[in-house]
């Protein structure tokens, strides 16, 4: 009844939730674990743990992004699909989930499990820092918007026309005494060019290029609030199963570059814990 159940929750869990985040790694589960079946389905490895009062279903386990430099957030995205066996009702939240992450040396380090509310603020951080540095680009462009400058160069020729006159005399104690008297006669033209660059500016333009940015960064920004509250509804929460209801979504993990050739996830869920190994698919 479960794997019934499962194939008309899958098709909704599994619409990839971050367009703007390819995936780049991929993790399958590894074969012959105790209690874990699995199998394919469109493509996707998937593992089933089935204990007496739950099951677990791990339909995919892959790396993103979003952001791009420094401002960039890498994270791994769970899809659970969860299952009441037993006459009761159940518990279940996503921070109970523990993942320990191993290198190629079976070094083992914990990822941490994002609450919906810490990741979604991660997100929105990444986003405000780049909308902040579209403002500043754009700010950057529009100091030139509705300005001219033009160049005006003058040019002037002067003529020059006279007489230089040098005289003098000189004396000695001797006796001597000599004078004596130059002229001379100048003429010419001189050339003079001025240059001069005179700059208008059309406020009423650059009013019109600062709205449009501001109309810009309003359209982003509602954009990104509309993900976000679309992202925001696929994540799991903590939620309450009645005998036999099943329930699916997306945990959402921190990612480790240097602890990422194995995962092993533990997912307590009543009184069971399932524990389900992945290894990185190259």
């Amino acid at each position: 009844m479960f794997n019934i159940r499962l194939f008309v929750v899958m098709p909704i869990i599994t619409i990839f939730i971050y367009s703007c985040a390819a995936a780049v790694i991929a993790y399958h589960p590894k074969d012959n674990q105790n209690d874990v079946q699995t199998r394919f389905v469109d493509g996707n490895k998937l593992a089933t743990s089935t204990k007496p009062g739950s099951s677990v279903s791990i339909v995919s386990i892959s790396k993103s992004q979003i952001g791009g430099g420094v401002n960039k957030l890498k994270f791994l995205v769970v899809d659970l699909v969860l299952k009441n066996n037993s006459e009761k009702e159940l518990n279940f939240s996503p921070q109970d989930v523990q993942v320990l992450a191993l290198n190629s040396e079976n070094k083992i380090k914990t990822l941490k499990t994002y609450s919906p509310k810490q990741f979604i603020k991660k997100i929105k951080r990444v986003q405000n820092i780049a909308n902040a540095a579209n403002a500043m680009g754009n700010s950057l462009q529009n100091i030139d918007a509705g300005k001219t400058t033009s160049t005006t160069t003058t040019s002037s020729i002067s003529k020059i026309n006279g007489t230089a006159n040098t005289s003098g005399s000189f004396s000695t104690n001797t006796g001597l005494y000599g004078s004596g008297q130059s002229n001379t006669q100048l003429s010419g033209n001189v050339k003079t060019n001025e240059t001069s660059n005179t700059t208008t500016i059309d406020h009423d333009a650059k009013k019109r290029a600062d709205k449009e940015n501001q109309q810009e960064l309003r359209k982003i920004r509602e954009m990104q609030n509309s993900n976000n509250q679309q992202l925001e509804a696929k994540l799991l929460k903590i939620n309450t199963l009645s005998p036999g209801q099943v329930v699916g979504g997306k945990v959402v993990l921190e990612y480790s570059s240097s602890y990422n050739q194995a995962l092993q996830i533990k997912i307590p869920f009543s009184n069971d814990i399932h524990d389900i190994e992945y290894s990185i698919v190259k």
